[in-house]
């Protein structure tokens, strides 16, 4: 698939805490910075750099990660074929 379908399988639909990653973790100057490295050096090597930001991200907030979890299990129990926004 493409760079960004690839970003998507690492980083879960969950608009709440992509905001927060892009907005709180990144901020202006991440993207920037990752927007030069696109680029400069391609797709490719920013989704590396991307997943390894997520994962950083993701520990530093593991507590809202079990939360969205947790929301998500009990949503899918009683809804196994709705979809789901969480935000």
């Amino acid at each position: 698939g493409s760079p960004v379908e690839r970003v998507y399988s690492v980083i879960p639909f969950a608009p709440h805490l992509l905001d927060r990653f892009v907005l709180g973790f990144l901020k202006s100057d991440g993207v920037f910075i990752l927007r030069m490295m696109a680029n400069h050096a391609g797709d490719i090597v920013v989704v590396h750099v991307v997943k390894a930001l997520w994962q950083e991200f993701r520990e530093r907030n593991w507590r809202e990660f079990e939360e969205f979890e947790e929301i998500k299990d009990q949503h899918f129990r009683h809804h196994p074929k709705g979809s789901m926004v969480v935000g």
